[in-house]
């Protein structure tokens, strides 16, 4: 007979600590081989062959320090009748039959699981499962405890909680290759051999109140799914009739779905199987049929099905396009819930049926659009009594958030178009009508009526705005006094074609938000006509700006063509390169190409490389997405790398673009070349002795660009373009606000102080309510944004749970504060927790935890009070 595994199980006992180790063998199983054990120092007294009393007097008298195993072949007497119960008191108990050595194995204190261990002998009879179920195993478990933990061993599931084993089986189940709706795991036949199935399904009910005759994984997904559906949905709206035959029965069970549920798809490796259950789910049960009529708003928890998100999304597009009061900040408080949820979360991935990049960016899209209807219709395009500087002023301050809502919605709906689900697609014509006909056109006939020469004031006659230093003048105010100031310092000037400002305003906001940098943006009035080759030259240093009889545009009698523009600033101490040129250099390098240079001009061309061509302008607005985020690391690399201490950011000249044809509607009378024009173009021609034309304004560049006398251009009225061929959707060269108000941005790294409380502006969050007493399974909690999202002021996102100690006792749900309202009404945010299905004690403090979902750092921790007066099982 083997007895290394009693040998072994012995010397337990002795290393432990114990002197005396009591051995009761009724079988006599092992009276012959007792002494072929192995115990070195170690006593063996047979208490079938010596007296008790001399047993007793040399373990307590004779040698009260050696160690002693008393064996017997019976079972151990009755105390009243035991004369060694004093030292059995403190001495442990070994049996070497199979149950008691499993026992002994697996570090269980009761002797009562032996009958217990002896009935799941198949499970117990693998050396592999029996290792596998010690690292679950605690020493007061008892039978219930044990059979779960069989079960999360043959799951293969990481921990042995109830609820991470059937994420496990079910999303085992999803992997079969015949996986249906309630298919079978593949363990589940060995659930069944060794005896647990009805282990099982005792759990399920308890925590669930999930009671078959013939239980079912197709009935219990049926019920969680309902039951979760249930639990978020809004209390105005209730559960469609049609399935509330399959809510599970209890409070404390749907309750307990709720968090299942949530659990199963907060986990990023298993939340794929979440989506096919759920979608297969969904259809069975015909979600999509049972939402009509329910409100958006009532379903902003609800994150059990794909459907739901959809159904959201297709309403709030649906009262766009009709025209239904929304208010900007409801639209945006509902979607940055949905989008701190499950299934448009941009990191999972998609589905068959169900695009998470498309649904991203449509809900980007909806604020975007709702956005631009409520600035439209905020009076804002009321300029009848406004002069050219308060026009400029509301533009610079405000009405270029249109510009930048229109923008987010067609970048938005483009994207969505792309992956498939083109969602948006009539509010794209609503969109359209509004910015061209409700905010472009007022705008274009009242900046027209400032224009005019003949007005009073016309700026035409002047090309000055006050407080708004001109174009042309930009080295001299802004370049020349730092460098003449210390000829040590050095300043980068980053000139990027077309950077309009309303694109520039959020490049700002990055630059202060992600690098917290200190940016700060202000206008400048660009040169007229709006183009490349006078915008670019405008901004080069320079005494005398001139255009010769072909339109080449010179400074100084100098060439400033791109090829020459480093002859220009060579005179100055300074050089021109291209962005993508700088960029490709390392550290060293680039350090010795700006070693001797006081101005570096880096020339920086996406935007107008894009719209400028009739075949990709298109492209216009994804081109401003990728110019913003290369200017954001140009600007960082020249900082970080370049020790730049100061760069300017500034474009040429603006743009205008509409997604939409504009159409002869607005092609000006003007189809051919006027006599004496050297350039003409979609929205400038550019000429000498040009006359006058009803459908276009005739101007002076030695007025509009400071310009030596001689060179006449035309502009046409308002949006109109001149009706030539190319393209005619992206457009520059003329004098609306998007053309000419011009972006300049002084980065400079913060410093000292500044810099250190750079580093820790993350918005905050605060609970609302002085005390918290929960008196249901579901609660609601509100949380106010302390700090509104800016410049200086980072978005936080946490994660919000009730806690009893470290255990987790509610679902866990992530907020997003990102916000930017000021007022703190709008950056409040309300959060519902359900308490799991278990008993509490309303003397006992449990916790709502609030961590930093990035960092897991404890943001708060506020005392709450858990008082259930009932919970209606029945």
């Amino acid at each position: 007979m083997d007895l290394s595994n009693v040998n072994a199980g012995l010397q337990r006992h002795y290393e432990s600590g114990s002197r005396v180790v009591f051995w009761h063998d009724p079988d006599q199983e092992f009276a012959e081989t007792l002494a072929d054990l192995e115990l070195p120092d170690t006593r063996i007294l047979r208490l079938d062959k010596e007296a008790s009393l001399a047993v007793k007097i040399e373990i307590e008298r004779d040698n009260p320090k050696g160690k002693y195993l008393l064996y017997a072949p019976f079972e151990a007497p009755e105390a009243k009748r035991d004369w060694l119960l004093d030292i059995r008191k403190y001495s442990p108990e070994f049996r070497a039959d199979r149950a008691s050595i499993l026992l002994t194995e697996l570090g269980l204190d009761s002797q009562t699981l032996r009958e217990h261990l002896k009935a799941r002998g198949k499970f117990l009879a693998a050396k592999d499962r029996i290792a596998r179920l010690q690292k679950f195993v605690l020493p007061d478990d008892k039978e219930q405890d044990l059979d779960r933990k069989m079960i999360a061993v043959l799951a293969r599931s990481e921990t042995a909680e109830l609820d991470d084993i059937l994420i496990q089986l079910f999303s085992d189940a999803a992997e079969q290759a015949d996986a249906d709706f309630g298919a079978l795991p593949g363990c589940w036949e060995e659930v069944e051999k060794f005896g647990l199935a009805d282990p099982l399904w005792l759990l399920v009910r308890e925590a669930y109140g999930f009671d078959e005759d013939k239980p079912s994984f197709k009935g219990l997904l049926i019920r969680l799914f309902v039951s979760d559906f249930n639990e978020k949905l809004g209390r105005q709206s209730a559960l469609p009739d049609a399935l509330k035959h399959l809510l599970l029965p209890t409070p404390a069970g749907r309750a307990n779905a709720a968090i299942l549920l949530s659990q199963w798809r907060d986990s990023r490796a298993k939340n794929s199987s979440f989506d096919r259950i759920s979608d297969t789910a969904a259809e069975a049960l015909k979600i999509g049929e049972h939402l009509s009529g329910i409100e958006p708003e009532d379903l902003a928890e609800v994150m059990t099905f794909s459907v739901v998100e959809k159904y959201i999304l297709t309403r709030l597009v649906k009262a766009l396009v009709e025209g239904e009061n929304l208010r900007s900040e409801d639209v945006r408080s509902l979607i940055s819930y949905r989008n701190s949820g499950h299934w448009a979360d941009p990191n999972l991935p998609s589905t068959v049926d169900f695009s998470r990049p498309a649904f991203c960016a449509a809900y980007d899209g909806v604020i975007a659009a709702s956005d631009l209807m409520g600035l439209v219709s905020d009076e804002l395009m009321e300029y009848r009594s406004k002069t050219a500087e308060e026009l400029l002023e509301a533009y610079t301050s405000s009405h270029y958030r249109i510009d930048q809502a229109y923008r987010g919605f067609i970048e938005a709906a483009q994207i969505a178009r792309s992956e498939g689900w083109d969602v948006l697609k009539e509010l794209r014509a609503k969109i359209e009508d509004w910015y061209a006909n409700r905010y472009l056109l007022p705008l274009s006939l009242e900046w027209n009526r400032h224009l005019d020469p003949a007005h009073e004031n016309g700026l035409l006659a002047s090309w000055h705005i006050r407080d708004i230093p001109g174009q042309q003048r930009f080295f001299a105010k802004y370049v020349k006094p730092v460098i003449a100031e210390n000829k040590k310092r050095r300043v980068f000037v980053i000139i990027s074609d077309a950077l309009r400002y309303e694109a520039a305003e959020e490049l700002c906001r990055h630059l202060g938000t992600q690098y917290r940098y200190k940016a700060e943006l202000s206008p400048m009035l660009g040169v007229l006509p709006s183009y490349t080759a006078l915008g670019m030259a405008a901004l080069l240093p320079h005494d005398k700006l001139s255009i010769d009889d072909k339109g080449q545009v010179l400074i100084d009698g100098q060439s400033t063509a791109a090829g020459n523009r480093d002859a220009v600033l060579a005179a100055h101490d300074g050089t021109a390169v291209k962005a993508e040129k700088l960029l490709k250099m390392k550290k060293n390098e680039g350090r010795a190409f700006i070693k001797d240079k006081q101005i570096v001009y880096i020339y920086h061309n996406v935007i107008d490389a894009i719209g400028d061509s009739a075949s990709t302008e298109s492209e216009t607005f994804a081109a401003v997405r990728r110019a913003i985020e290369e200017l954001a690391k140009l600007t960082r690399h020249i900082i970080n790398s370049l020790n730049g201490g100061l760069v300017y950011i500034t474009a040429d000249h603006g743009f205008l673009y509409q997604e939409g044809d504009p159409g002869l509607a607005e092609k000006s009378k003007i189809d051919v070349r006027p006599k004496g024009a050297v350039i003409a173009k979609k929205r400038y021609i550019i000429g000498q002795d040009l006359g006058d034309h009803e459908a276009a304004w005739r101007g002076d560049i030695a007025i509009t660009a400071s310009a030596e006398p001689g060179t006449e251009f035309w502009v046409p009225k308002g949006l109109n373009r001149f009706h030539f061929s190319g393209g005619a959707r992206f457009v520059h060269g003329g004098a609306m606000p998007q053309e000419i108000v011009l972006p300049l941005i002084a980065v400079r790294e913060l410093e000292g102080e500044s810099a250190k409380r750079a580093k820790k502006l993350q918005t905050g969050v605060q609970i609302l309510g002085a005390s918290h007493k929960v008196t249901t399974n579901r609660h609601s909690f509100k949380f106010l944004q302390t700090d509104a999202v800016g410049l200086s002021i980072r978005a936080l996102s946490v994660e919000i749970g009730i806690y009893d100690g470290d255990e987790l006792i509610s679902n866990l749900e992530t907020l997003l504060f990102d916000s930017e309202e000021e007022t703190y009404d709008n950056r409040i945010k309300l959060v519902t927790l359900s308490l799991k299905g278990k008993s509490f004690d309303r003397k006992h403090e449990y916790h709502l935890i609030i961590r930093n979902a990035e960092s897991s750092i404890e943001e708060m921790r506020v005392p709450v009070t858990i008082d259930l007066a009932f919970i209606d099982e029945f």
